[in-house]
């Protein structure tokens, strides 16, 4: 009987075209496919056995879902974490930055203050101190704020008189 699976067969390479001798091919070609009625049927018994019984049943939960909700629940952990850890950063930052402004006035007005000083004994050992009496840190930041709303309302009286002069009103 011919077989309906067509036969495959490589070409055997002659000894002066392969460089190794005379020495067979260590694989060889497959042997024809045999034909169906010629199968023994005691071998095709376990084949239908095989084929009719049951598979296990894929277990998705613990292959997938268990670890997914695993994985969930330490980006969710993780997540929660990273939120903290920000939250302490910005109030720190906001800490040191409401701080920062206080400091900085301080700092300036002690180093004014002790040019002042200075400037006030080289004049003593001059002989041109005036005995006026020496501003406190209150007046000063008094003063500070009075320049600073004139200074401020100067420029909204510029914006108005540029605003009119745009729109063209009185």
């Amino acid at each position: 009987m011919v077989s309906s699976q067509p036969s495959f067969s490589r070409p055997e390479s002659s000894p002066s075209t392969s460089g190794k001798g005379s020495s067979p091919r260590p694989c060889s070609p497959p042997p024809p496919a045999q034909p169906q009625s010629s199968i023994n049927p005691s071998r095709s018994r376990p084949l239908v056995e095989l084929i009719g019984s049951q598979f296990p049943a894929f277990d998705c939960e613990s292959a997938v879902v268990f670890p997914f909700q695993d994985e969930t629940a330490r980006d969710d952990a993780f997540q929660k974490e990273l939120n903290e850890m920000l939250l302490d950063a910005a109030l720190e930052t906001h800490a040191w930055a409401s701080a920062r402004p206080f400091h900085e006035t301080e700092m300036a007005t002690r180093k004014f203050e002790r040019q002042i000083m200075a400037v006030q004994e080289q004049e003593n050992e001059q002989g041109m101190l005036t005995t006026r009496p020496l501003p406190s840190f209150f007046f000063l930041v008094l003063l500070f704020f009075e320049k600073t709303r004139q200074r401020l309302n100067e420029f909204v009286t510029r914006m108005k008189s540029a605003l009119a002069a745009l729109t063209g009103m009185p």
